[in-house]
């Protein structure tokens, strides 16, 4: 069994809801039968043009998928025709399995998308120069600052600033390192929140918290806020892996999860993760990525030698953001807990 990979943000839960397919007699060539690791998001991707577009499939077949966190290697699947690729205009998006359905706009999506790209934050190849930094909240007995205070930021005329600008508060969590060797990858850089500039003075400026993914400090430094390209609505199969000239220079080149963004040692859907494979292994951001666990070593009780087993494939992830040798990654679906330590490759035909 596979649990169907659909996007989890870290603060929301996206089930898009479509309408029924009008009746419609099978047509025998889009009949598909599904492969271990097969999910409908995938298959959406695959046939349909955007994965956002997985309800079809799963209403198109109401007597083969009872729920459409599940499909079954074996089962096949009616693939309906001419759906159009681009998202519709309005999505219909219910946060849990029992509470009620609300509609979002393709821009209300996109603001969902944006959080959680700024969400996942970077790993930084050496320390992180700020723009400008949190001096402290404007109300002074405030330590923690969070959603809508209002807080003082250096940099003011003298360094361009002007109301109505928009910055990162990010927050550098460290050196990080690759889990086998401990060879050092970069400095984590977490996101915490945006401000928008509202008061300009010489030095200073006066600030506004319009978004916050934790408790912010002072000292927390400022960048500038990034464009959202839209393609990152889809992740891709069609990247071009590297070749390895031999099995040796394979191992040698394996990317690992080296961290789960909030520090816990294991990753499920919907989680950010960071790995230490980037440009330079050709990943792009919108490349999806396969996470294996390394089988072990175990004993036979047969005749008591020892016997290895096979790795496993038990997840996917989407990248998110890339540097030169790292990247930072949405796990879009698992079969178990991902692991510190477990490694990636690409998706190969």
């Amino acid at each position: 069994m596979r649990r169907l990979t659909i996007l989890l943000l870290p603060f929301l839960i996206l089930t898009i809801v479509v309408g029924l397919l009008h009746a419609r007699s099978l047509d025998a060539d889009r009949i598909y039968t599904v492969r271990s690791g097969d999910t409908l998001w995938d298959l959406a991707e695959d046939f349909l043009g955007s994965p956002w577009l997985w309800p079809l499939i799963w209403k198109a077949n109401p007597s083969l998928v009872e729920h459409p966190h599940w499909i079954y290697p074996g089962e096949s699947l009616y693939i309906p025709p001419n759906v159009p690729p681009e998202l519709p205009k309005q999505i219909r998006v219910r946060i849990r399995d029992e509470e009620p359905i609300f509609t979002l706009s393709r821009e209300q999506l996109l603001t969902l998308w944006r959080r959680l790209l700024e969400h996942g934050g970077f790993v930084s190849p050496d320390y992180y120069l700020e723009l400008a930094h949190i001096i402290r909240a404007v109300d002074e007995d405030r330590q923690l600052i969070a959603l809508y205070d209002d807080v003082y930021v250096s940099g003011g005329d003298d360094k361009g600033l002007y109301p109505g600008a928009q910055f990162l508060v990010f927050r550098d969590m460290g050196k990080l390192y690759q889990p086998e060797s401990r060879v050092e990858i970069g400095r984590l850089i977490t996101n915490v929140g945006v401000v928008e500039v509202t008061e300009v003075f010489d030095e200073v400026s006066r600030a506004t918290v319009i978004s916050s993914f934790e408790a912010i400090n002072p000292g927390d430094g400022l960048r500038f806020r990034e464009e959202i390209d839209e393609e990152f609505l889809r992740f891709r199969t069609d990247v071009p892996p590297p070749e390895w000239e031999s099995e040796a220079e394979a191992l040698a080149e394996r990317g690992y999860i080296c961290r789960e963004r909030d520090g816990r040692s294991y990753s499920a859907e919907g989680d950010v993760v960071y790995v230490n494979w980037g440009a330079e292994q050709r990943l792009q951001p919108g490349a999806r990525l396969l996470v294996y666990r390394q089988g072990e070593l175990v004993e036979d009780p047969g005749d008591l030698g020892m016997l290895q087993l096979p790795d496993e494939k038990i997840g996917t992830l989407g990248v998110l953001k890339v540097t030169e040798t790292t990247a930072t990654c949405l796990v879009l679906g698992s079969t178990r807990r991902l692991l510190v330590g477990d490694y990636v490759d690409y998706v190969r035909e």
